[in-house]
This record gives structure tokens, C-alpha cells and sequence, in this order.
């Protein structure tokens, strides 16, 4: 009884008296009202635009529930967006490689290397615009950024179905380079603002999927355009015209549809806003940043500090080299082993299927596999290599056509 009395002793305060049971409810409001405000104001900071670090923001528990409902949000608004997105941005970019195998060369009068030149004018408008581009996404707003450059590419393309000599068409190949250098950087910045560390490698392979779903649509899409015939607007024209149009009308949804940050993610409540900022917790940096840190660049150009980065760096410039070459060319090369425009489309599309199927199994084996990433990656480069060692020692045509539904 005694006991019960000194864990309720009475205390005056003015004219009210108070039990230590009633101080202790108190001091637990007052905490969960500081835990609110300064999560508010982290949000309102996002809000407008400014960066934050989670050492201003106090550590709350997430429930299990609350962190699969936020997650699956997420997943059901920013998947296929960037999805869509990234398939398009396959379709636009490898237009000109269906365009090929119609009267495209014929009607611009290319001669010599000046398809290839074509092709190469893409790439260097996207080395041109990388870095600027990367700089911009930091400092200005992301997803209006992103958006933006959907609907310039897409108007690009459609201009694309104008030119009817090479330097008009190596222009807009040019500036469609620079347009489309944001996605990949910006998907990467965006997807780090919403997704804990282990949960980026499946999304980004969702992405890279979707560069054989954007072959698949592409070949079905430059299929039926080639069958258009209009007084003096060339089959392969409308390839240019309908791609480009899907892509502009998604772009302006883009801009509407995309959040910022969680603050600005219209499908969650203000609850959810708070668990998704603590989901990113782990990630280990700050959220909205747009100040450059040169410590962080030195550590990224040095290899003796990040041995690791440059390692991707090689194993993605190996590969892109080929693929920027033989990319523009593979529709060619499989019209080359004696196929017609309509039959060289649709013989290219278990190729297709390879691109789905290898980069989600490769993000599935790296999400499972503790640091296997650059194991997998390393691994996933052998079927290419062997493909091209195919089409370069034999003449076969049923092996030439498997070399080539690898080399994908």
C-alpha cells in the first residue's frame, strides 16, 4: 500500500495537484510533440526545395506494417513511372536503327560512314551533357527536371522525321543525346531519395528490363508504322512521329505525376511521409542536397580511396563501347543474313526477350547475394563476348542468329 502511495504521490502546482503518473504522461506528450515539430519542419524544408540531414531529424520506430504499406506506395507510383520512362527512352533512342532497315539511308542520301556518324552523334551529345546535366539535377528541382527533358526528347524525335540531309539529322541526333543524358542519373537520384540501400539493385534492374521491353514494343511499333504509306511522308517517318508523340504526352504527365521527395508524394498521408524519410535513414546521406561536397568528388576520382567505383567505371565503358557501335547496327547486321525490313523487325525479338530476362535475374542474384554486384556484373558480360566471337568466326546462319540473340 505504501508502495502504491510514492508512485502516486500528490505534487501542488499553483491550484492544480498533480500524481507523478500525471508528470510522466506529460514529459511523454511533450516528447512526441518534439519529435513531430522537428519532423514538420524537416518536411517543410523539403517542401520548399532545401536539403536536410537526418542528424536534424529525431529517430522514430517504424512499424512492420507501416513500412511494407509505405514501401508498396511507393513501388505503385515510382515503378512505372521510371519504368515507362526508361522504355521509352530505349524506343526513341534505338529508333533510327528500324528506321534503317526501311528507306531511311536512301531517302537522307547517306554515303560512306555517315549512317555511322549518325549513330555516334547521339553518344556525343550525351558525353557532352553528362556532367552538366548531373550538376543541374542537384541544384534545381528533380522531378520537373526529369520531366522536362522527357518532353524535350520526345519533340526531338519527331523532328527527327523532317531532315532529308545528314547535318540536319546529326543536329537533332545530337541535341537527342544531350536531352536523353539526365535519365539515368536522375532515376539513380531519385530512386536514393525514396528506397533503402538494399532495396535500389531490384529497382534499377526493373529499369534495365526495360530496355528489352522498349526493343519488344519498338519492333511491334516500327512493324506497323512500316506498313503506313502517305504521299510524301516515308514509312519509316512515322516510326520518328508516333514514338516521339507517346513520349512528349508522357513527359507532361511526368511533371504532374513525379514527387520531389516524400514530402511533396502526393499518395502519402503525413504519417507515411514520416516513415518514409526514416526508411532512407540507413542509406547513410543527406536527402535534397545542393551542395557539392569535394571531399566526396576526391573520393571518387581517387582509386586507391574508391577501388570499387572504378571498377564499375571500366566494366560499364567496356561495355558501352561495343554497344554504342553495334547498337545503331544490329537491325542491319540480322537484315545482313538475308532477311526482308518486315522480317528483320520481328526475327529480332527473342533478342528482346534476353534483354528482360538477364538483367532481372542479374538484379535478383544481387539483391540475394551479399556485395555480389560487381561479381554479377563481371559474369553477365560473358554471353555478349561470346556472341560477338560468333558472328566474327562463323558463317553459319542458325549460329550467327543465336551469336546475335546473345550479344544482347
Amino acid at each position: 500500500m505504501g508502495a502504491s502511495i510514492t508512485e502516486n504521490k500528490v505534487y501542488s502546482m499553483g491550484s492544480q495537484e498533480v500524481t507523478v503518473s500525471d508528470l510522466e504522461e506529460q514529459e511523454k506528450i511533450g516528447s512526441l510533440e518534439r519529435v513531430e515539430s522537428a519532423h514538420s519542419r524537416v518536411l517543410d524544408d523539403l517542401g520548399r526545395g532545401e536539403g536536410v540531414s537526418f542528424k536534424d531529424l529525431p529517430i522514430i520506430d517504424v512499424k512492420p506494417e507501416d513500412n511494407r504499406r509505405v514501401l508498396r506506395k511507393l513501388d505503385n507510383l515510382l515503378l512505372p513511372l521510371t519504368m515507362i520512362a526508361y522504355t521509352l527512352q530505349y524506343i526513341d533512342r534505338s529508333a533510327m536503327s528500324y528506321a534503317a532497315v526501311f528507306s531511311f539511308r536512301t531517302d537522307l542520301d547517306l554515303v560512306g560512314t555517315q549512317y555511322s556518324w549518325l549513330g555516334s552523334c547521339f553518344f556525343l551529345g550525351y558525353l557532352f551533357f553528362e556532367f552538366p546535366g548531373s550538376y543541374i539535377l542537384q541544384r534545381l528541382p528533380l522531378s520537373k527536371i526529369m520531366g522536362t527533358s522527357i518532353v524535350i526528347w520526345g519533340g526531338l524525335l519527331m523532328c527527327l522525321a523532317a531532315p532529308r540531309s545528314f547535318g540536319g539529322a546529326a543536329a537533332i541526333r545530337t541535341l537527342l543525346g544531350c536531352s536523353e543524358a539526365l535519365v539515368t542519373p536522375g532515376f539513380v537520384l531519385l530512386i536514393s531519395r525514396f528506397y533503402k540501400r538494399e532495396e535500389q539493385p531490384l529497382r534499377v534492374g526493373l529499369w534495365y528490363c526495360c530496355n528489352g521491353l522498349g526493343s519488344f514494343i519498338g519492333a511491334l511499333v516500327s512493324f506497323g508504322m512500316g506498313h503506313i504509306h502517305v504521299d510524301n511522308v516515308p514509312n519509316w517517318a512515322w516510326i520518328f512521329i508516333f514514338n516521339g508523340g507517346i513520349t512528349v504526352i508522357f513527359g507532361t504527365l511526368f511533371l504532374f505525376l513525379c514527387p520531389e521527395n516524400p514530402q511533396t508524394c502526393k499518395v502519402l498521408n503525413a504519417h507515411e511521409k514520416r516513415v518514409a524519410l526514416e526508411r532512407v535513414r540507413t542509406n547513410r546521406s543527406s536527402l535534397g542536397s545542393k551542395i557539392i561536397k569535394w571531399y566526396q568528388v576526391k573520393e571518387a576520382l581517387c582509386p586507391w580511396i574508391c577501388p570499387q567505383g572504378w571498377s564499375y567505371f571500366f566494366i560499364v565503358m567496356s561495355l558501352s563501347l561495343p554497344n554504342g557501335g553495334i547498337g545503331n547496327f544490329l537491325h542491319l547486321i540480322l537484315q545482313s543474313y538475308g532477311y526482308t525490313s518486315f522480317q528483320t523487325i520481328l526475327m529480332g525479338l527473342p533478342q528482346a526477350a534476353m534483354q528482360v530476362v538477364f538483367p532481372l535475374s542479374g538484379a535478383i542474384i544481387a539483391r540475394k547475394v551479399p556485395n555480389a554486384r560487381l561479381y554479377v556484373l563481371m559474369a553477365y558480360m560473358l554471353p555478349s563476348l561470346v556472341g560477338v566471337i560468333i558472328q566474327y568466326k562463323t558463317r553459319n546462319s542458325g549460329a550467327l542468329l543465336f551469336g546475335y540473340y546473345i550479344l544482347g
